[in-house]
């Protein structure tokens, strides 16, 4: 498909949105709510309409980025090339990455055991690779210290015994 008739497909198929100038697309959409048309070309392979739109064949390692944080858009003035890369800094950049684990723990009042998370019960430290911050409950983490104490004085957990392998 040529990038004039993506242009038709995209005028044809999608309704102008006068407050923001998206065309939204009305057509079918991938999972990730990104426009999509059937391709005839190799093995059939359905196609974003907007890599159409800048001219991104099959293959190519760039990825059609939206100015307009609208997935649905196919106005082509609102799209851009750029790579993975890219769209995870604009996407850091605008405020839109959304880790629903992280948000949930934020969320939690209490550890799983139930104690409260207070300043003076609750352990924090950011994760070097990641930056996030981990709580966690100090009542439970000394608790889980005694019982390795307790199981190493015993002797069920420590250094193993070496392996005698037959020969």
């Amino acid at each position: 498909m040529s990038i004039d008739e993506a242009r038709r497909l995209a005028r044809d198929g999608s309704i102008a949105e006068p407050n923001t100038g998206c065309w939204l697309w009305l057509g079918p959409v991938f999972k990730t709510n990104c426009g999509e048309y059937a391709m005839v070309g190799p093995r059939g392979r359905r196609v974003k309409l907007t890599r159409a739109l800048l001219g991104l064949v099959v293959g190519d390692p760039l990825q059609a980025l939206h100015t307009c944080d609208t997935p649905i858009c196919v106005n082509e003035h609102h799209l851009y090339r750029g790579t993975p890369a890219d769209n995870v800094r604009d996407m850091l950049a605008r405020g839109q990455y959304r880790n629903p684990r992280a948000d949930q723990e934020r969320d939690q009042t209490a550890c799983k055991r139930g104690h409260a998370f207070t300043p003076e019960n609750t352990y924090e430290y950011r994760v070097p690779a990641t930056g996030a911050i981990q709580r966690h409950c100090r009542l439970c983490r000394a608790s889980a210290a005694r019982a390795l104490r307790r199981r190493r004085s015993s002797g069920h957990v420590g250094d193993p015994e070496p392996y005698a392998f037959a020969n």
